[in-house]
């Protein structure tokens, strides 16, 4: 069912709201650049980022309270407890890519190819929107039938 809340996880614009903090009514250009509680607008992606409370707020837990970030908000745990944090992506020497955004080298350096990013899975969309590589880039798109709301695909 399209857009019902399930529990105290969403579908389709709940999803937005929960997961990723956009906040305002759909316009014409389906562009948000207010964010709920817990996010902050970031203008290069477009996207509402969640903010880390355990690092901007001060004393968040007192005592014996560990500070755990979490979409929207924070909560505090004993210390005792233990949360799975996502996996950091390893982190690699980079060599200087003398080729224009989007593109890599090929094989003798002096010519560049485009970098597929939805194949390598190095692009922003959301897990309802359908990834489109274009030369040097890549484009989001809703599957046929379905229309943007927001950040979401419904």
């Amino acid at each position: 069912m399209q857009g019902a809340c399930v529990s105290l996880w969403c579908v389709s614009v709940c999803v937005s709201v929960l997961l990723h903090g956009a906040f305002s009514q759909p316009t014409e250009s389906d562009t948000y650049t207010e964010c709920t509680d817990g996010y902050h607008w970031d203008p290069r992606t477009e996207h509402c980022k969640d903010v880390n409370e355990c690092e901007t707020i001060p004393d968040a837990c007192k005592g014996e309270m560990k500070c755990f970030n979490h979409y929207g908000g924070y909560l505090c745990l004993p210390r005792s407890a233990s949360v799975i944090p996502a996996a950091e992506p390893p982190i690699t020497p980079t060599a200087t890519n003398p080729c224009a955004p989007g593109y890599e080298p090929q094989g003798d350096r002096d010519s560049c190819v485009d970098v597929d990013e939805c194949e390598r899975d190095e692009h922003d969309c959301q897990p309802s929107q359908e990834c489109i590589n274009t030369l040097g880039a890549f484009t989001c798109q809703c599957p046929d039938g379905y229309r943007k709301v927001g950040t979401e695909c419904i």
